[in-house]
């Protein structure tokens, strides 16, 4: 599945509200930007018209990741459930994630969709080194995407969060 950022998504990025961007990969079908302290790396799959969202703050260590689809219309905004995370890596079938606790998402062009947030530093060399995302509610497949030139986007998402530590060095009483 060819993995291309829609332009609606880039020119929504532009017309946010000010604030310091800085992009660091825009290639191979991934756009890895910087908004103030959080890394976020963007995969649209215009098949299925589906956004995948990867937010990294590095200050806390947390990824976020987002998942819009037209066709989830009945989730409705911070609706929680619970969904299975499987990453398909090359020589394996990576379901270490298990169970997480999703919540719905509504993006700003009212598309549905849910997030899931998790250990960052994991979760980022669980993409890197993947092929496919998928998640499960139950036994029914909710959806499955390529990571098809995810271990750029995670390279570049890295060199960001060393940017953003090294401007904003980690107190270590923050957390």
């Amino acid at each position: 599945m060819p993995l291309l950022l829609s332009l609606a998504l880039q020119a929504a990025i532009a017309n946010e509200a000010p604030a310091k961007t800085k992009v660091w990969l825009n290639e191979n079908g991934w756009y890895v930007y910087q908004r103030n302290e959080i890394c976020s790396a963007f995969a649209s799959y215009t098949t299925d018209e589906t956004d995948l969202g990867v937010f990294w703050i590095p200050r806390t260590d947390t990824v976020r990741i987002t998942v819009h689809d037209k066709r989830f219309k009945s989730l409705k905004e911070d609706e929680e459930n619970v969904l299975s995370l499987y990453f398909k890596k090359p020589n394996e079938f990576d379901d270490g994630w298990g169970d997480v606790k999703s919540r719905g998402d509504i993006d700003p062009e009212g598309k549905p969709g849910f997030r899931v947030s998790l250990e960052g530093a994991t979760a980022l060399d669980d993409i890197a080194a993947s092929n496919t995302i998928a998640f499960f509610k139950g036994d029914t497949l909710v959806v499955s995407l390529s990571l098809k030139a995810s271990a750029q986007a995670v390279s570049a998402l890295r060199k960001c969060g060393a940017d953003v530590i090294a401007a904003n060095p980690i107190d270590p009483f923050e957390r």
